[in-house]
């Protein structure tokens, strides 16, 4: 897949698979490794590389207040911090 230009993989094939996706009304063939992935996310340790998602500076006296208005979750960090 790709998103503003950076590509990323989809999905990860275990060693000796094919990592090709068949297209399917039904299940798809990479829904077995997908599901490995989350179990191992949620078990264990993971990175995200999430460097197509967008980074902004915002800055002036309604910087934070704009944001809190536009953002689901509290974007009222600490200089340095960063807010998913």
């Amino acid at each position: 897949g790709s998103r503003m230009g950076w590509e990323r993989a989809n999905f990860f094939a275990p060693p000796g698979a094919e990592p090709v996706i068949d297209y399917t009304w039904d299940k798809p063939n990479w829904l077995g490794w997908s599901a490995a992935e989350q179990q191992s996310t949620r078990t264990g340790v993971t990175v995200f590389d999430q460097t197509s998602f967008s980074k902004y500076l915002l800055v002036g006296r309604d910087a934070e207040s704009s944001l809190q208005w536009l953002c689901t979750a509290d974007v009222g960090v600490e200089v340095g911090r960063s807010v998913y």
